[in-house]
C-alpha cells in the first residue's frame, strides 16, 4: 500500500523482530529510556483496574523481561512468581497461567528442530523477515532467559520442579 501510495517500492522491515521481549527491554535501556517503560501497559486488566494485575500472561512475561534486563517496572497487584496465596481471588488464574508458561518455555527450551517443527508450528510463520532458524533461535533464546528468572522465585521454581 505504501508503494502505490509513493509511486516507488518501500521495503518496511522490523528491526526488532528477531529480539525476544526481554532483549527489546535491554535495547529501551541501552538507548537511555528505561524511565519511560512504567509508563507502559501490558495488562490484559488494566481498563478495569487500573492497576498491572501480576498474574495474566503479558504480566508475567513482562515481569519476567524486565527482570531479565535489570530494568524498573511498575507496581503490581499480586507478584505471583513467589507467591500466591491459597485465599487470593486471582489464585487460579495465575497459577493457570504460570503452569501454561513454565510448561511453554520448557518445551521450547528442550526441544530440537524436529519437535519446532512438529509442536510448534506456529514458529514457522514469519514470511520472508525471519528465517526458520532464527525463528528458532529466537523462541529458544527466549525460552532461556525466562526459564533463568523463573528459577529464581519460589512459586515457579516449584512448578519447574526446582
Amino acid at each position: 500500500m505504501a508503494s502505490a501510495a509513493l509511486g516507488r517500492d518501500v521495503a518496511i522491515r522490523n528491526v526488532l523482530i528477531t529480539d525476544t521481549k526481554p532483549e527489546v527491554v535491554q535495547r529501551v535501556s541501552r538507548l537511555g529510556l528505561a524511565d519511560v517503560l512504567p509508563q507502559t501497559v501490558s495488562c490484559w486488566a488494566i481498563g478495569r483496574t487500573s492497576q498491572h494485575c501480576g498474574y495474566c500472561i503479558p504480566c508475567i512475561v513482562r515481569l519476567v523481561s524486565c527482570e531479565y534486563a535489570d530494568v524498573a517496572d511498575v507496581a503490581y497487584k499480586a507478584y505471583p512468581l513467589d507467591q500466591i496465596p491459597a485465599d487470593a481471588s486471582w489464585r487460579d488464574t495465575a497459577t493457570d497461567n504460570l503452569v501454561h508458561l513454565c510448561t511453554h518455555v520448557s518445551g521450547l527450551a528442550e526441544a530440537d528442530d524436529y519437535d519446532l517443527d512438529f509442536h510448534f508450528t506456529d514458529l514457522l510463520n514469519c514470511g520472508d523477515q525471519l528465517t526458520r532458524q532464527e525463528s528458532f533461535a529466537m523462541h529458544r533464546r527466549w525460552a532461556q532467559q525466562c526459564l533463568t528468572i523463573l528459577d529464581r522465585h519460589a512459586a515457579s521454581a516449584k512448578l519447574l520442579g526446582n
